[in-house]
């Protein structure tokens, strides 16, 4: 668990609160509607060229995402589906453009051979089984070019299986959206009954670094904790090992990290990406 202790009394409370907030919540929720509260890291950095990210899940749930390196209006990481299975997802809108225009659409130019691309009510979801587990490092990398005219994300996580990276999806979009911002990860999870807010869902996120336009890489120690939906049962955030943790779900509402607090790990900003991401990046270029 994070750093924070969990009181008594104020478990107590939480359960007292939580069970009136059952109660009266209906069984089923709108499809465009988080029921757990999101909880969120946001970390520094505009017009990044490079993200990498790694995850380690410690509880999972039915519905669960948790993305390992958002950006703009782009989700990547892991995804439990209903029906247990647990896969490497990708999920954007099409369009940002509230008239739909086809020339701010972001388009999907390459795939995972054995990934299943989906578009429904303007959201584009790939998804790749790979049946994840908890309590293993899970590593994801997201880099940006600029493309005639086009800016081009690659994204990328290392196969357990295969020790290896793996290639999942290519976007591209005009170039007048810019480059990578907004860099996040986050928990949420869809309530598939009136009880499943009560499961927990956490995870800790940690060893990141980005690179900026002048080529060096820089370490993610700090990060902004940011909770939505406060109401949608227990919420957590924090430092843990090193390493920044998030929880959602369960009965236990945040003892020590209010939301909008800056987490700031230990050590320098500098650091050592690890070899493989640097030699992969040489490699796509």
């Amino acid at each position: 668990m994070a750093t924070t202790s969990k009181h008594p009394s104020l478990l107590c409370f939480s359960l007292l609160s939580f069970a009136m907030f059952v109660v009266g919540r209906p069984t089923t929720c709108k499809s465009e509607e988080y029921c757990c509260s999101k909880v969120q890291l946001d970390y520094p950095g505009r017009n990044i060229a490079a993200f990498y990210n790694e995850i380690i899940v410690e509880n999972s749930d039915r519905g669960t995402t948790f993305v390992v390196c958002g950006w703009n209006s782009v989700d990547f990481g892991l995804f439990e589906q209903d029906d247990r299975k647990r896969v490497v997802l990708l999920r954007f809108p099409i369009t940002d453009a509230p008239d739909k225009d086809a020339e701010k659409e972001t388009k999907v130019t390459f795939t995972h051979p054995e990934a299943r691309l989906t578009e429904k009510d303007g959201v584009t979801e790939i998804r790749l089984t790979i049946d994840w587990k908890e309590s293993r490092p899970y590593r994801f990398l997201v880099s940006c070019d600029s493309v005639d005219g086009e800016m081009k994300f690659n994204t990328f996580f290392f196969h357990e299986r295969h020790e290896k990276w793996t290639k999942f999806a290519t976007l591209e979009c005009p170039q007048s959206k810019g480059g990578m911002k907004d860099l996040r990860s986050s928990i949420s999870g869809l309530e598939l009954d009136r009880f499943s807010v009560l499961n927990e869902r956490s995870a800790t996120f940690g060893n990141g670094y980005v690179l900026n336009r002048a080529d060096e890489w820089n370490r993610l120690n700090a990060a902004v904790f940011i909770v939505e939906k406060p109401e949608g049962g227990g919420i957590d955030g924090g430092k843990l090992d090193g390493r920044f943790y998030l929880e959602t779900g369960g009965d236990y509402y945040n003892g020590g990290w209010a939301p909008n607090s800056r987490i700031q790990l230990g050590g320098d900003k500098e650091g050592k990406t690890p070899k493989d991401v640097e030699r992969l990046l040489k490699r796509e270029k």
